[in-house]
């Protein structure tokens, strides 16, 4: 099936020592074993895990052997493992197969797709702080260009000191970025867009606006940019009938409408149509504090990158920006990333 999609597999024989066979009894004999066998890994590939699901989440003191297993390959190591339950691969499926194949091709640094229409933002920067009581930790993701495509992928260990980012972990997210920029186009960006998970923080914008205006930043001066606040969890619903609708219809999901008011720059965005027995779809609101691009192309772009889940074929309810930035964040907080460039959703 990957030779049909243009991605060539070779498999390796059973006697070529690049199957390893790794007992789940004990935590200790695991990392052990664990850090055995790494040094024969090659880092370019990606490492495929097959577990009996029963196993994989199975509690051994605090830790379950999938934290383990993510630990020791991915944080210490810096290896790429997709882990895949035995029972889902016994499922021959095609959506199955082609997620598991997505899941491997990201961990390549392939990009399976880009957006057929261009973004109305050159540049879109994805961030979250991951909140655990009193520790907040940055976790930048996902740097993403006009066609969706991923610029820069680094998780961020900057512990802030509350809910608003501080400037050194700005300065180093802006500087990274033009240069990722600037290396892959020639040049800096005409605008940039930051999606920021949780609500907006207006010492933020300020900090940003600085940043860009400064002489010392890759002699970048006016940068135009938007400050866009996406709000994951809202106490709203929204739902729909057809026109020729009777009382008997029943309600839909409206996956791709929005709610909008246009006067505040907010709107709440259904993305996703669930099946009946999950209940009704999840909006999430979008609100810009700033006003350099028209709301409606920061809602267009924000829809857009829903369709930019790179690890599988269906869309994420949330835009690429803020998914691998909440995701990586947690990931991150919970000791299961490396601190190195890698390709997004690599460990």
């Amino acid at each position: 099936m990957s030779k049909r999609l243009g991605v060539p597999l070779l498999q390796p024989d059973f006697n070529s020592g690049r199957i390893k066979r790794i007992p789940l009894d004990d935590p200790f004999k695991l990392r052990e074993k664990l850090r055995e066998v790494s040094p024969q890994m090659i880092s370019d590939h990606p490492i495929l895990v097959v577990v009996k699901q029963s196993n994989l989440k199975s509690r051994v003191g605090s830790e379950d052997f999938y934290t383990i297993l993510k630990r020791e390959l991915g944080r210490e190591n810096a290896l790429r493992t997709q882990v895949v339950a035995y029972e889902t691969s016994e499922k021959l499926q095609q959506e199955v197969l082609m997620n598991l194949l997505l899941g491997i091709y990201v961990k390549l640094g392939i990009h399976p797709w880009r957006l057929q229409t261009p973004l109305q933002s050159e540049c879109l920067i994805g961030v979250d702080v991951y909140h655990d009581r009193d520790i907040h930790i940055t976790g930048v993701v996902q740097v993403v260009g006009q066609d969706g495509i991923p610029l820069w992928t680094k998780p961020m260990s900057n512990v802030e000191r509350g809910e608003i980012i501080r400037q050194e972990t700005w300065e180093e997210v802006i500087f990274q970025t033009l240069m990722k920029f600037k290396q892959k186009y020639g040049r800096l960006p005409r605008h940039i867009t930051f999606h920021r998970d949780g609500k907006d923080h207006k010492g933020e914008v300020e900090i940003i606006q600085n940043i860009l205006q400064s002489q010392n930043i890759l002699q970048s001066q006016n940068i135009p940019f938007d400050y866009v606040a996406i709000q994951k969890k809202v106490k709203r619903r929204l739902s729909r009938k057809p026109d020729n609708a009777t009382k008997e219809t029943p309600w839909e999901n409206p996956k791709g409408d929005a709610y909008v008011k246009f006067a505040e720059r907010t709107a709440f965005l259904c993305t996703t149509n669930p099946s009946g027995f999950i209940g009704m779809a999840q909006p999430f609101r979008v609100t810009q504090k700033t006003s350099v691009l028209p709301f409606e192309k920061i809602l267009y772009d924000v829809y857009n990158l829903t369709f930019m889940n790179l690890h599988a074929i269906n869309p994420s309810r949330l835009p690429s920006t803020i998914n691998y930035a909440d995701k990586t964040a947690s990931f991150f907080a919970r000791g299961l990333l490396p601190m190195v460039e890698m390709p997004i959703q690599s460990v």
